[in-house]
Parts: structure tokens; C-alpha cells; sequence
């Protein structure tokens, strides 16, 4: 059996207008390009007829996979599921709202045959309304800044990696939408490529300006400790609140035994310094704490299972 070479995975949440002509444009280039290809459609809880659509797609076509999702888990789920279904040297992402053009999935797999491991588009001539594309221009410098990567376009919905990458990183939850940048730090090679950016003919974008704005604050956040505070650093952090809440008791201890119990804590420069260590430490704790929490449910709030999926389809 030959190898599969290539994987397109197509998030989908209420796309019935544009999803029959994607899956047209994609299959044309894909043939064209004339390499093995499989379509993954993950269907991230539509409430319109895009799983009908699907389902009509996938009747007849041996190259398509459907995948239903129990309800609305987000973009970046949506894709953790494709990645995991996926079988092809390179693995695709595409959007499904035909702002991106699928001819131009031949244009990034040749990158990756050039030496590329990860390439990504950058939107050119962005068609979007100029709120939009004024906001994504500060979010884009402000984590260029933190990341060091020089991409101007981090929010692409299309993107072409080489499948040992996301087997190397193993990212799941919102996590995946920053492939690039954890690549770029692990030493792959990283490429932007100018592609041209499309309307919306149907359909209407999923994200206001209320949700980008929280979503590049949490990412802005959360790409930023990552860069200075790994998980090793992070324990480190940890281990050093429990000695400085050791030196602390010890030292108000001490202060309680030289001074006795008779005089104040407060009135000597040991028991002062012995309850500032102690409350520095405490405040070490407590933020320590509420960034493993909160790192958690960044990174695994979206995780996907098998108790997610509802449905598999795939024609025989």
C-alpha cells in the first residue's frame, strides 16, 4: 500500500453555503498536484445543515472523512481531532469559509519540499472590515515582540506542517493554534508565505470583537509565560515559595525564642523580616497555583476524547 501523502483538515461550524464548493476546489487542486490526498471534515457542532452537507459529500468519495463532534468545542479542538485522525506525510489546515484558496495548498506543500517543516500563510490584500484588520495588526506585533518569530499574519487559518512536527510537539487544546511559534522555539524550520485573501461570500465570521479581544489576551498571557517561565522554571518557582515559607517560619520562630513570648514580633527586626519572607512566600504560592490552574484550562479545556466524537463517517 502506498503512502498517503497529503491530509487536508477542514474545521466547520455553520458553513452550508461554502462547504460543497471547498470540497470541490480542494479535490480539483489535490488532483491536479496529482500526490494521494485525504479530506478530513470535522464538523464542531453545527446547528445549520452542514452535517447534511457533509454526509452528502462523503457518500461516494472513498478520500473523505466526516467526523461530527458532540457539540461546539472551538476551532482549535476541532483540529486536535483532525490531527489525530490524519494520516499523511503532510497534514493541511484550511478554513472552511472559502477566504483562502485551496489552489494555493500546492504553493505551501512545495515549501515543505524545499526544507520548510512548518509553513503558513500570510493574508494579503485582507478583505476583512478594517476594525478587524487594525486589531490583528497590534495582536500580531505584540506577540512578534514576545515570540520572536518574524510572522505578521499568527492568526492564519491556513497552514501546511510535516506530520513528525505535530507528532514531536504533541500540543493539544488551544495550544495547537500556536504550532508555529512552539516549532520556531524547538529549532524547525518556520516559513510565512504571501498568499491572496478572499471575501466572505457566505456565511458570517465566528468571532466578534469582544471574543478576539479576550482570546489575544489570554494568548498574548499565556505565549509570554511560556517563553519565560517554562515548566521546569515554573517548578522551580514552586520549590522556592516552600523555602522562603521555611526561612520564614524559622526565622519568626527564632524571634519568638529570642524575644519571648512577652514581646511583639513587630517590635524587633527579626520577627518583622520573618513575617515579610513569610508573606512573600505565601503570595509566591498563591500565584503559582493559579497559574497551574489556569495553564491547565488553556491547554486542556479543549482537549478532545473519544467521549467527544460522535460520529465517523467515511465511504467504503
Amino acid at each position: 500500500m502506498n503512502k498517503l501523502e497529503i491530509s487536508v483538515i477542514v474545521p466547520v461550524y455553520n458553513e452550508e453555503e461554502n462547504i460543497t464548493l471547498l470540497f470541490k476546489k480542494i479535490r480539483e487542486s489535490l488532483l491536479e498536484f496529482r500526490k494521494s490526498f485525504e479530506v478530513i471534515f470535522v464538523n464542531d457542532g453545527s446547528t445549520d445543515s452542514s452535517c447534511k452537507v457533509l454526509a452528502g459529500i462523503c457518500e461516494g468519495n472513498q478520500d473523505v472523512t466526516v467526523i461530527d463532534l458532540i457539540k461546539n468545542y472551538g476551532k482549535a479542538a476541532a483540529l486536535e481531532q483532525g490531527f489525530k485522525t490524519a494520516r499523511g506525510e503532510y497534514i493541511v489546515t484550511i478554513d472552511s469559509d472559502l477566504q483562502y484558496d485551496p489552489k494555493d495548498i500546492p504553493v505551501l506543500i512545495r515549501a515543505l519540499e524545499k526544507g520548510a517543516d512548518v509553513a503558513s500563510v500570510k493574508r494579503i490584500n485582507r478583505l476583512d472590515p478594517m476594525s478587524t484588520i487594525a486589531f490583528s495588526k497590534v495582536y500580531n506585533t505584540l506577540l512578534r515582540i514576545v515570540c520572536g518569530l518574524p510572522f505578521d499574519d499568527y492568526f492564519s487559518g491556513f497552514r501546511c506542517y510535516k506530520k513528525y512536527v505535530l507528532d514531536y510537539l504533541n500540543l493539544n487544546g488551544n495550544l495547537i493554534r500556536f504550532i508555529p511559534v512552539f516549532a520556531f522555539r524547538e529549532g524547525f524550520k518556520v516559513v510565512e508565505i504571501p498568499l491572496k485573501h478572499y471575501p466572505r461570500i457566505h456565511g458570517v465570521s465566528k468571532y466578534d470583537f469582544s471574543k478576539r479581544f479576550l482570546l489575544a489576551l489570554l494568548d498574548i498571557i499565556v505565549v509570554l509565560t511560556m517563553y519565560t517561565l517554562n515548566k521546569n522554571r515554573m517548578f522551580f518557582l514552586g520549590m522556592g515559595s516552600l523555602i522562603l515559607l521555611g526561612v520564614g517560619i524559622t526565622v519568626l520562630t527564632l524571634s519568638f525564642l529570642l524575644c519571648g513570648p512577652e514581646k511583639s514580633v513587630l517590635t524587633n527586626p527579626f520577627g518583622v523580616a520573618g513575617i515579610i519572607v513569610t508573606f512573600l512566600s505565601v503570595q509566591t504560592l498563591i500565584l503559582k497555583k493559579l497559574w497551574d490552574a489556569y495553564f491547565v484550562r488553556y491547554h486542556e479545556g479543549h482537549e478532545i476524547s473519544e467521549r467527544n466524537v460522535k460520529n465517523i463517517s467515511k465511504s467504503e
